[in-house]
């Protein structure tokens, strides 16, 4: 099952990267290029904070919380996928839903010792105005040293992030697969994003990440400000 846990909670490693998330997020941002992109005029503030470094920074580095504010809810991923890359040290990363590339781009200036691969079938992202852009547009702006691709490919990770299709089955089936491909002889992460339950919509995704973790038998963790979940392992 999914369980609530504190930062307190946390095994002594982990725990000293989890108190270290926001150094190094900064730090790894702030000593990489950055492309911005400041041709948007609406209102998402996820969108619009890619107009400098600095607003990037600024938008990024707040924690997941912060209740009913417009575009800045509990989904933000950036501290967990920021001490668990920083805890794992991956040699291979796989994130499973590419769309406008932000996790993308994300994983890229985290992990920059790991070989990457983005996962999605569609070509094109939704982008507020009706607009669509290309898949990986916010990552392949930046030039992100990425293999994007449309199938899951034939190799082990030691970080995967599960944040595609969040249907039932589509989560089942994206879970399965990372728990049979993990590299399970290093440090490993599995990361699920949108683990959330304001919404029906996610009602799905809820019901399989707990029917993942019956299944395997081990308990997948969240702190109480984020819907972003994880499990992790030492290696075997």
């Amino acid at each position: 099952m999914k369980e609530e846990i504190t930062s307190d909670q946390l095994l002594p490693d982990r725990k000293k990267a989890y108190d270290n998330w926001l150094n190094y997020f900064t730090s790894c941002v702030q000593e990489t290029p950055f492309v911005p992109f400041t041709d948007f005029e609406g209102e998402d503030k996820n969108i619009l904070s890619w107009r400098s470094k600095e607003n990037y920074i600024e938008w990024w580095a707040q924690p997941p919380g912060i209740i009913n504010q417009p575009y800045r809810d509990d989904c933000f991923y950036t501290r967990e996928l920021t001490w668990l890359s920083e805890w794992c040290k991956p040699e291979i990363v796989i994130e499973i839903g590419t769309d406008k590339g932000m996790g993308t781009f994300l994983l890229d200036r985290l992990n920059p010792q790991a070989e990457i691969y983005t996962v999605d079938i569609a070509d094109h992202a939704y982008m507020p105005g009706d607009q669509q852009v290309e898949i990986g547009f916010f990552s392949k702006l930046n030039q992100c040293q990425v293999y994007y691709v449309k199938e899951k490919p034939d190799i082990c990770p030691n970080l995967i992030f599960v944040d595609g299709d969040h249907s039932e089955t589509a989560v089942w089936e994206d879970s399965l697969w990372a728990w049979e491909h993990v590299n399970k002889l290093k440090r490993w992460a599995i990361v699920w994003h949108d683990a959330r339950q304001d919404s029906e919509e996610f009602m799905g995704l809820l019901r399989s990440i707990n029917k993942f973790s019956d299944h395997i038998g081990k308990s997948i963790y969240k702190f109480a400000d984020s819907s972003t979940v994880w499990l992790t392992g030492e290696p075997e």
